[in-house]
């Protein structure tokens, strides 16, 4: 079993309102509701297409079991690594020292192995067992996220805007090629 928990979302978009206005060529007040929609689907539509973290956010990665080679962290790019879990029998919780593993977040995506030629330590309990808690993100901020994810996000949002009642995917054409260099490839 694995599952990934978001614990707290990023606090502001990667574009502003402004930006995507200014980009949509808007300039009154009656509509800013509907765009600001639009720029929170955008967004997720974009980090799931992506497989990436735009702004920073803590997530929860839960497993069974420690993989045969590095752990990879999903949701790249990889700041850091808050706490590794270990839950018990009694179902107790022991952070990990940080000193057996080793965090690498200038790969992408990110990975935790153990330090040394030594394993982790394996949790008591089977199921749900080992808790990691991370952030992922560019940064605090859209200046932070690359240009080409930017103007594609405000292209989305302008699809969205003008294509209100139409179900045509998001995500095709300049938007694709924009974005396709920073797609998160499952192999």
């Amino acid at each position: 079993m694995t599952y990934l928990t978001l614990l707290a979302p990023p606090l502001v978009e990667p574009v502003s309102l402004a930006e995507v206005k200014a980009h949509l060529r808007i300039d009154h007040l009656d509509e800013d509701n509907l765009i600001s929609g639009y720029m929170r689907a955008a967004t997720v539509t974009m980090e799931r297409w992506l497989r990436r973290a735009l702004i920073s956010q803590d997530w929860h990665l839960v497993l069974d079991e420690w993989p045969a080679g590095p752990l990879r962290l999903p949701k790249p790019p990889l700041i850091t690594v808050n706490a590794v879990t270990l839950t018990q029998l009694d179902g107790t919780e022991d952070n990990l020292d940080p000193q057996i593993y080793r965090v690498e977040s200038r790969a992408e995506p990110g990975f935790l192995i153990p330090a040394g030629r030594s394993s982790l330590p394996r949790p008591g309990q089977r199921s749900g067992g080992i808790g990691i808690s991370f952030t992922a993100g560019y940064g605090t901020d859209g200046t932070f996220v690359p240009e080409p994810i930017r103007q594609a996000l405000m292209m989305m949002v302008g699809t969205y805007y003008e294509n209100r009642s139409q179900s045509e995917n998001p995500v095709s054409g300049a938007i694709r090629g924009l974005l396709s260099p920073y797609r998160m490839v499952q192999l």
